[in-house]
């Protein structure tokens, strides 16, 4: 159904240029002309098919150097060679007789000026839909980021875990006032940073301290039971991510792998640039689970996953992915453009 749709959109385009090139035939009968118009515009049509598709595969760069200019000069030139040889065939085949005794520059130039005419075109055309698949994108991240933020407050800082900070903070302020204080700086910079992030994005560096905050107040219940091993490098640190995209693997592995336990466990948190991704990789000791569709489906990681998803706006692919087997823990690991 799509195709034929496809088909009936170019059937006018086809006609126009089937009327142009019977226009440009002088001398000739209007059946004459029309057969050998329709005739060059089928070879000309399939042709800028071709073209349509070498924009796809050999898009605009950013930059335009002077390669940029002579790459296309020669595929213009070639173009125009194919071109002619295909418009001196199809004349061949209708007129009964050799038609290449009429190659000349002058078509090689004419098939050039078809190249030029449609590659401008359809690289206008495809900067028109990478903006407004950049519009749409964007448009999205800003819903899932609304509702994220909703989310947040509901199921990452939820009830329980406000409780729980409360709760310890009680017996800090009567043991240690100092280190209550503390505790509370940190519980107010996590509130702060969740109402009032940029949903533009964060550098992994802003990011990861929202976390440490987080995992300060986290082991003010756990304490010992709960030991952390970070290693983010200088450079993933300056990367942007989406605002609350690694606080929830780190609670994920804190309700699974870690708070179960008596003995508690570690948390390992690796970040890296690898080529023209960030790899963010959280891990936990814990018990782990059977491997299946229902790993990795709870609400913060649905979040996740729907932000990176929505954060790959330039047809960088990636996300999270989630592996788990009974008796070695979780690892999530988080991939979005550097």
């Amino acid at each position: 159904m799509a195709r034929w749709r496809t088909v009936r959109a170019a059937l006018p385009a086809w006609l126009l240029l089937a009327l142009f090139f019977a226009a440009l035939y002088d001398g000739l009968t209007p059946s004459r002309a029309l057969l050998k118009g329709a005739a060059l515009a089928t070879v000309t049509g399939l042709s800028l098919v071709a073209l349509w598709w070498a924009t796809g595969r050999l898009p605009w760069p950013a930059r335009v150097t002077l390669s940029t200019y002579l790459t296309h000069v020669a595929l213009a030139l070639g173009y125009g060679v194919v071109w002619t040889v295909l418009d001196l065939a199809q004349g061949s085949l209708l007129a009964g007789e050799s038609r290449f005794r009429f190659f000349s520059l002058a078509l090689v130039l004419y098939g050039s000026a078809i190249y030029v005419l449609a590659m401008g075109v359809f690289y206008a055309i495809r900067a028109h839909q990478r903006i407004a698949a950049q519009e749409l994108a964007a448009a999205r991240l800003e819903r899932v980021a609304t509702e994220a933020r909703l989310d947040a407050l509901r199921a990452r800082l939820n009830p329980h875990f406000l409780y729980n900070a409360l709760h310890a903070l009680g017996a800090l302020v009567r043991h240690d006032p100092a280190a209550a204080e503390r505790a509370v700086e940190r519980l107010g910079a996590i509130l702060r940073y969740v109402l009032d992030r940029d949903e533009r994005g964060v550098t992994l560096g802003t990011e990861w301290r929202f976390v440490e905050d987080y995992l300060a107040i986290e082991q003010l219940r756990l304490g010992d039971r709960l030991r952390i091993h970070a290693d983010l490098d200088a450079e993933s640190r300056e990367c942007l991510v989406p605002p609350i995209s690694v606080q929830p693997l780190v609670e994920n592995a804190i309700r699974h792998g870690i708070a179960p336990r008596v003995e508690g466990g570690c948390i390992g948190v690796r970040a890296r640039v690898e080529g023209d991704f960030l790899r963010i990789v959280v891990t936990d000791d814990g018990p782990g689970a059977a491997p299946g569709p229902a790993a990795g489906r709870g609400l913060g990681l649905r979040a996740v996953r729907e932000r990176a998803q929505a954060w790959h706006n330039d047809g960088i692919t990636g996300g999270l992915e989630i592996a788990t087997a009974p008796g070695r823990g979780f690892t999530a690991t988080l991939t979005l453009p550097a």
